[in-house]
């Protein structure tokens, strides 16, 4: 089972009313959230032989390390004695080469010496400090952390942000300048201005995710590609496509769920905690795109959708999440390598069994996401389990150019696009240029739907189009 260990360098005689306090919330905050699917261990009172022990039992299971006490440059405090960093970063390293390790988390006074062999072993984020920091500033920055991590289910880099803004708040006098937010290794600019906080990793997609409830990105490399069924030329045509990022699965109930109770909206029939990992579905198409908006400003991201009732007006040139086009739902779909048997096509692989749920091996039931295997650029499920909602407008009678969204036309029967085929879906309809339409007012039980966001880390990257459609 996947672990969080929790270490506090307190004084069990005489213990920081604050450190505890932290201890206790952060500790209640997990179980709550995390419960059922971590392994959560604390130490109020960490001993270097705890550490060392935990570190080798549960190394290859470690999903967050968090340090709270006394530290410096290039040691934490462990009972009164000092731990060197160098031996507790091997250790973490081993943690890391595992695959499991998100995140260390160094809540003690100048830590930020550390980042670099924490980095250099392969630790994805850290987070640390610069300079000596309040006992009431580490703690609120702590709760707020994690807070929004498990309750708001925000980026690493987000509760990162929300955090510094909670800490200066109770500090009351902490100049905001002070702090740096690095998304590289440490360097000399950043230790003469002195910061308080901050934010470390090897790239930046690895502060782009969650911790705990994950929904990865992979960035997909542009190109022209033959998009379509190839049954005759009103079924496929070529299309160009921009680079974006896509995620690596449908957006699950877990995170689904969380919107709900967040924007207080009523909690749909079938969704529930427990099947957390499933893709959500019954979804209508107007309410992905509400989802899609909250999770742009939850993230501090620019609005795709303006939703004018049952208008809608997107902003191609906005960095916030939106739904995939046609386009760059097939492309991400086939893979720079694909493969083919005969006229059916399947998102990474000729045998739909190794990477779709389809009739002949699902059961007739959803599955939960990520259990086979992903295709060529890492993304799972794009074959079977369910449909996923595209931007586009359906129509029978093969691609045709997408329109701006005027739901104003007097025109009945307007769909929207899905594309993968479902666990109930045959063969056919689970090849990556297959395509099948829904009313976008309506949620559908093997309907569900991903998110992309534009590239735009450059300015020929600005503004990502939905390519020939």
């Amino acid at each position: 089972m996947d672990t969080i260990l929790l270490a506090y360098s307190n004084d069990s005689i005489s213990p920081l009313p604050t450190l505890q306090h932290e201890d206790d919330t952060l500790y209640a905050l997990f179980n709550q959230h995390l419960g059922r699917q971590f392994r959560i261990i604390r130490y109020s009172f960490i001993t270097l032989e705890a550490l060392n022990e935990n570190l080798g039992t549960y190394g290859k299971e470690l999903r967050i390390f968090h340090y709270s006490g006394h530290a410096g440059e290039n040691w934490i405090s462990i009972s009164g004695e000092g731990a060197h960093s160098n031996g507790i970063a091997h250790q973490l390293g081993e943690s890391a080469r595992c695959g499991k390790l998100k995140l260390v988390v160094l809540n003690g006074c100048s830590t930020a010496g550390q980042v670099r062999a924490l980095l250099d072993v392969g630790v994805p984020a850290v987070v640390a400090t610069y300079a000596p920091v309040k006992d009431k500033s580490a703690t609120e920055f702590s709760k707020r952390f994690y807070r929004e991590l498990c309750e708001n289910q925000l980026t690493i880099k987000a509760a990162f942000e929300k955090a510094l803004g909670a800490a200066q708040t109770v500090a009351g006098n902490l100049d905001i300048k002070r702090i740096a937010r690095a998304l590289d290794y440490p360097d000399e600019s950043l230790a003469d201005s002195q910061p308080l906080w901050g934010l470390f990793c090897s790239a930046t997609e690895k502060v782009q995710v969650n911790p705990f409830f994950p929904y990865e990105m992979r960035l997909v490399e542009g190109g022209t590609f033959i998009m379509g069924s190839g049954r005759s030329n009103k079924f496929s045509l070529q299309a160009q496509v921009d680079n974006f990022y896509i995620g690596i699965h449908p957006v699950t109930v877990s995170l689904y769920l969380q919107y709900l109770r967040s924007t207080y909206r009523p909690i749909q029939e079938g969704l529930s905690g427990e099947k957390g990992q499933l893709p959500a579905t019954r979804v209508s198409w107007h309410d992905v795109l509400k989802f899609c908006n909250w999770r742009s400003e939850v993230e501090g991201r620019e609005r795709v959708y303006q939703i004018e009732g049952s208008i809608v007006f997107p902003d191609w040139d906005a960095d916030g999440y939106r739904l995939p086009t046609e386009a760059e739902w097939e492309f991400a779909a086939r893979g720079r390598r694909e493969k083919i048997i005969g006229k059916h096509y399947y998102a990474g692989s000729p045998n739909l069994d190794e990477v779709g749920w389809y009739k002949n091996n699902s059961g007739g039931q959803l599955h939960p996401v990520g259990q086979l295997n992903p295709n060529e650029p890492g993304l799972y499920d794009m074959s079977g389990n369910v449909w996923e909602w595209c931007w586009d407008w359906y129509s029978d009678e093969g691609l045709l150019e997408s329109p701006a969204v005027n739901p104003r036309d007097p025109v009945e029967r307007l769909r929207r696009a899905a594309r993968g085929g479902c666990y109930g879906s045959n063969r056919f309809n689970c090849r990556v240029g297959q395509r099948k339409g829904f009313e976008p007012e309506r949620g559908y039980g093997e309907v569900g739907f991903r998110c992309v966001r534009g590239y735009f880390d450059t300015v020929q990257d600005k503004g990502l189009k939905p390519g020939v459609m």
